[in-house]
């Protein structure tokens, strides 16, 4: 064969050649993709789909595959979700050269003006008895293998995602939308070569919406799962009441190969906030290990509790986390002037039971009070308790080296208290109060109706301090008493705590003492003037020291009655009762005061025969506030109504006596047995003159 003729079958050859490849070519160069828009359609509603492709179609096959949608929306419900969406733009570039190497390459994915609604709707009773779906039974970890090793090979040069906003609407609860308002990343991959990122995005729930943004390095590693985040300035916000903004510095590193996994943040601040943490821990099971530390904080917790407590905080403090417990190592706070010292041993339920051991110093009560109220304000009803519905089954124990409340001073406080289902029992074991002791047995119940209610209250040698002041700031009745409370005392918690208080009990005092007032001088005094010889002593104490105080007491809506009141010193005793009001603290009481013997005491003033042994009227009526007064007094127009009564029946009897006739014997015989008519109308005109009062 000539060479000519070699050359004329290979042109052909090769031309028939290039003609099977470049026909197809040149087709789909000079295929328009948008007139198959409504077989793409009808495909995808065969499949349950509603799709509306509104704008342009493009695709490219050279020198990349490439394709691009404009102005797509579509719709599909699955058994329990309905899902809709819409966008604007999405351009999707695949290098052709990747394919042929095993790896999948992407020039660029752009993605812009993205709306996506997902609606959760009940299912059906047909959906729930449906067939279920098969699956094979090879394992999970073989997949998962295998998926990380395929997507590893996954990576693109440019991502960029813009204006992306997803809608989520639960069956009951309130939605929860995100939106990524920019999200690029420059050589993205999965093979663990570091890449940049960058992202800005906002989460809103209710009235609250948390918008973060980002600019970091981030390390993806899918075949030895290891992922690192490192990022500089990352910006947290909260909007809501009040916007909040923190940077934060993160590195965060988890490697599930070797189960280890550490967290830092640093550089935090949440107005005067500034926070730092140090973590590290195991996977599986989860531990955590690490250090954390507070500065400032006041107004921030402030704003959060809407409480005014704070001036200045601080913490301190290493934790321990494992799956089973919490325990928190040399926890140290500085609340104000108060320094804490905690530690904490947390079980789940079913395991032990977790203890809280708390140490705190010196508590100015003051300091959390503000510093004067405002009747105008009105705030809805709070329940103070209702923490207590979040309270895991605790035993707590808490030591207090000394609380002060005006003049009061608490010290050395120990207290056992066990917290499970919304009900704490306190028991408060010993308290020093100003030299004496306190124990009491405590309820506070959170849900239903929340109340406190004491089961126990005893008090030995407690001091009672500046209780009531008179007119000129003297002290009015302090003492060094031994009360106890038994019976059950019961507070709903409402508007005013002190409104709600109820209960019944019984109060006992010794000791008790009323300052700057001597109750046996002026009984004295008054002796004095009816006859009575003057005291023994030469000069009266300042004080009355009572022997002794008990009484019944009902509490009904913040009133305290005393039913039986019986108190006295020497031989001098009081009966009666009176009521208490807490909140306007008046007091008025009407007692019976009861002179038994011929002294008040034994280094008291002789009384006169007229009023001992009777039972004469004591009043006692005042506020106990702040400049209030309280005053006790004899009601004098009694006693001088009881005096003149007994003087007129002496008289009278002597009278009788003087003018009654004798016998032969010298004794006076019987009125009746009188006959003389002269002498009776004698003693009838005395009678009427005197007037006297029956015995």
């Amino acid at each position: 064969m000539s060479i000519s003729k070699l050359v004329k079958r290979l042109s052909i050859f090769f031309t028939l050649i290039l003609f099977l490849v470049l026909v197809p070519v040149i087709f789909l160069l000079t295929l328009d993709p948008n007139d198959y828009k409504p077989e793409i359609e009808s495909l995808a509603r065969d499949r349950g789909v509603d799709l509306q492709i509104n704008g342009a179609l493009a695709w490219q096959l050279y020198p990349t595959l490439a394709l691009e949608l404009n102005d797509v929306a579509f719709a599909a419900d699955q058994p329990a979700m309905s899902i809709s969406a819409s966008l604007d733009l999405a351009q999707l570039d695949i290098n052709l050269l990747s394919l042929f190497s095993g790896e999948l390459s992407f020039g660029g994915v752009r993605v812009e003006d993205v709306n996506l609604a997902l609606t959760e709707v009940a299912l059906t009773e047909a959906a729930t008895e449906g067939p279920q779906p098969a699956y094979p039974e090879s394992t999970a970890e073989e997949g998962t293998m295998e998926s990380a090793g395929q997507l590893s090979q996954l990576n693109a040069q440019r991502i960029s995602l813009r204006n992306l906003k997803i809608n989520y609407q639960p069956l009951a609860n309130q939605s929860t939308q995100l939106a990524f308002n920019e999200l690029s990343a420059e050589q993205f991959n999965l093979a663990g070569h570091p890449f940049r990122l960058s992202l800005g995005l906002d989460l809103g729930y209710a009235d609250q919406k948390l918008t973060i943004s980002m600019d970091s390095q981030l390390l993806l590693d899918l075949e030895t799962q290891h992922y690192r985040v490192e990022t500089q300035g990352l910006q947290i916000g909260v909007a809501g009441e009040r916007t909040i903004q923190s940077p934060v510095d993160l590195v965060a590193d988890v490697n599930m190969q070797s189960g280890n996994w550490t967290l830092s943040l640093d550089n935090m601040h949440l107005d005067d906030l500034a926070a730092e943490i140090a973590a590290m821990g195991t996977i599986d099971p989860l531990t955590a290990k690490g250090n954390l530390h507070i500065i400032g904080g006041a107004g921030f917790i402030n704003w959060v509790t809407s409480k005014d407590l704070l001036r200045e905080f601080s913490l301190e403090s290493e934790f321990d986390y494992r799956a089973e417990f919490l325990v928190l190592n040399g926890f140290s706070a500085k609340i104000n002037e108060s320094q804490i010292d905690l530690g904490l041993q947390y079980y789940p339920q079913g395991h032990q039971a977790s203890q809280l051991r708390l140490n705190i110093g010196l508590i100015n009560v003051d300091q959390y009070l503000p510093a004067q109220a405002d009747e105008t304000a009105t705030e809805p009803v709070q329940n103070p308790l209702e923490f207590l519905d979040m309270v895991p089954a605790f035993d707590i124990q808490l030591t207090v080296d000394g609380l002060t409340y005006s003049d009061y001073h608490l010290g050395n406080i120990q207290l056992n208290s066990q917290i499970s289902n919304a009900i704490a029992n306190v028991a408060l074991e010993h308290a020093d109060f100003a030299d004496g002791t306190l124990e009491a047995g405590l309820v506070l119940q959170a849900n239903n109706q929340p109340q406190v209610r004491v089961d126990s209250l005893q008090a030995t040698n407690v001091q009672l301090g500046q209780f009531v002041l008179t007119e000129t700031g003297e002290l009015l009745i302090q003492g060094e008493a031994i009360a106890s409370f038994s019976g059950e005392l019961v507070s709903l918690i409402g508007e005013d705590y002190l409104t709600g208080l109820n209960g019944d009990g019984v109060v006992s005092v010794d000791g008790l003492s009323l300052r700057n007032w001597n109750i046996e001088q002026n009984i004295c005094l008054s002796a004095e003037r009816l006859g009575g010889t003057q005291a023994l002593q030469s000069s009266w104490p300042a004080n009355t020291e009572f022997a002794s105080f008990s009484s019944p007491v009902a509490i009904r809506n913040g009133v305290v009655t005393l039913q039986e009141i019986t108190s006295g010193f020497g031989n001098i005793t009081f009966t009666g009762g009176g009521n208490f009001d807490l909140v306007s603290l008046d007091l008025a009481a009407q007692l019976a005061l009861l002179i038994q013997g011929e002294r008040t005491s034994e280094k008291g003033c002789s009384i006169n025969r007229f009023i001992r042994n009777t039972e004469l009227p004591l009043s006692c009526e005042g506020n106990a506030g702040q400049g209030g007064e309280i005053s006790c007094g004899l009601d004098n127009a009694v006693i001088q109504a009881h005096l003149t009564g007994q003087v007129q029946n002496a008289i009278q009897e002597r009278l009788q006596r003087m003018l009654a006739p004798e016998d032969d014997s010298g004794e006076q015989e019987e009125a009746e047995e009188v006959e003389d008519p002269t002498r009776q109308l004698f003693q009838d005109a005395l009678r009427g003159i005197l007037r006297p009062n029956p015995r």
